[in-house]
């Protein structure tokens, strides 16, 4: 199946009007209303050419943690991902990022296609997981990534998952501790590459915050249409990652930089 036919077959989940988790909560029903329908499937994304051309080309390189300028990263193949989340409040230009606390503050800010950002739920303990940022914020042209850093394109995160293996890319991203179990195992990931991607959960562009523990959802800087773009995320329950567009740019998502 080729990009062109999965990226319709991505789209035809987002408009199907079905129960799932993704759906419900992304049209903003609340957390409790659609927990219980955790099960569900969305469309990983393919590229066994990609994955076989990564295999040749970029896993020479081991991969290994470093530090550099407080920013510390890790080199998976060719490419150089930080290992935390972004955590930053003001733009490359040292203008402020608006931080949203109240629902009515981020919908105001989806509302009027403005930057925001907030921790989840407001509260600062949740700093590990770095701040949550809408679409508005990871596109604006004053820049986001700290210097020598940028926010991955569709296309390098769609290389990053091909190359580690579709089927457990998730797994090895995923951190070894912090996540919930699902069904009774657990749903915890090796962090083979020292990724340490951590379940952050999410707000959507209402204001409500769900899933942590659950989901860890990152920005890509491609848009989709001209309300949606393009995020990849894993879960609890398996050790895939999935490549998604959004509803709405004012869905607040972690950001995870690459290197220039």
């Amino acid at each position: 199946m080729g990009r062109l036919s999965n990226i319709q077959s991505c789209k035809s989940v987002k408009k199907r009007s079905t129960n799932t988790l993704a759906y419900n909560w992304l049209r903003s029903e609340s957390e409790s209303n659609v927990r219980k329908n955790i099960m569900y499937r969305t469309y990983p994304y393919p590229g066994f050419v990609s994955f076989l051309i990564f295999l040749f080309t970029a896993l020479a390189p081991a991969c290994h943690a470093q530090a550099s300028d407080n920013v510390r990263f890790v080199t998976i193949g060719k490419q150089v991902w930080m290992t935390k989340n972004l955590d930053v409040n003001t733009f490359a230009n040292g203008d402020k990022v608006p931080e949203a606390k109240t629902s009515k503050e981020w919908k105001t800010a989806s509302d009027n296609k403005q930057p925001a950002w907030c921790y989840y739920d407001n509260d600062t303990t949740n700093r590990k997981y770095g701040k949550l940022y809408n679409w508005y914020a990871v596109h604006d042209p004053r820049g986001l990534a700290p210097k020598g850093w940028r926010i991955p394109s569709d296309q390098e995160w769609t290389t990053l998952n091909n190359g580690l293996g579709m089927d457990n890319a998730g797994d090895i991203l995923k951190s070894e501790v912090g996540w919930n179990s699902f069904n009774g195992s657990s749903g915890n990931g090796k962090n083979a590459v020292g990724f340490a991607g951590l379940p952050s959960g999410g707000r959507n562009s209402k204001g409500q915050f769900a899933f942590k523990g659950y989901y860890a959802y990152w920005w890509s800087f491609v848009e989709d249409e001209t309300n949606d773009a393009w995020y990849y995320h894993v879960c609890c329950e398996d050790g895939k990652v999935y490549r998604y567009s959004s509803f709405s740019k004012g869905v607040g998502y972690s950001v995870r930089c690459i290197r220039n």
